[in-house]
C-alpha cells in the first residue's frame, strides 16, 4: 500500500482551471473581441482643487471625428475614423490601424458644472476640463410644514 500525500491546494487549483475554462467557453477571446476592446480610447481622470481633468488618448483622430457630451455625472465620447479607400492603384497588404466607430461613457466620481465644461484636442490627446459643482454648504433653506388638513378617517369596526 502506498501513501498519497494530502494536497489541499490541488482541489482549489482544479476548480480554478474549471472556472477559467467555463468563462472562456461563455465569452471566447476571439481576435474580433480583442480588437473591439482596443477601439475604446484609454483615459486618465485626475482632479485639481477646482476641476476634474479627463484626458482621452485618440491617435489618428481629428476634432471633427469626435462627438462629446457632458452631464453632471458622466462624459460620453463618440468617434469614427473611416478606413482609406482601396483601388487597383492603392492596395493595403496589412493594416493594424484602428478604423470604425467607438462609444465610451465615463462615469464621474463627483458632480460637475457641465454647462461650463471645455475641451481641447492637441497631438491626439483630448483634454476636457470639468469644473467641480460648487454647492453653498453654509446655505440653509427653511422648509414649511403643512398642518394636517382633515382628521384621519377611522375605519369602521365590524
Amino acid at each position: 500500500m502506498s501513501l498519497i500525500r494530502f494536497q489541499p491546494w490541488q482541489e482549489v487549483e482544479t476548480m480554478r482551471r474549471q472556472l477559467d475554462q467555463l468563462f472562456e467557453d461563455i465569452v471566447p477571446m476571439t481576435r474580433e473581441n480583442v480588437i473591439n476592446r482596443l477601439r475604446v480610447p484609454a483615459i486618465e481622470l485626475s482632479a485639481t482643487e477646482t476641476h476634474l481633468v479627463l484626458k482621452a488618448e485618440l491617435p489618428g483622430f481629428s476634432a471633427n471625428d469626435l462627438d462629446l457630451e457632458v452631464t453632471r455625472e458622466a462624459v460620453a465620447l463618440k468617434g469614427e475614423v473611416k478606413a482609406p479607400e482601396t483601388n487597383e492603384h492603392n492596395h493595403i497588404y496589412r493594416s493594424e490601424f484602428r478604423y470604425g466607430q467607438f462609444h465610451r461613457v465615463i462615469p464621474l466620481p463627483l458632480e460637475v458644472n457641465h454647462t461650463e465644461a471645455t475641451a481641447e484636442f492637441n497631438n491626439g490627446i483630448l483634454t476636457i476640463l470639468l469644473p467641480k459643482l460648487v454647492e453653498d454648504k453654509q446655505h440653509s433653506v427653511k422648509v414649511a410644514i403643512a398642518p394636517q388638513a382633515t382628521p384621519p378617517v377611522s375605519e369602521p369596526t365590524v
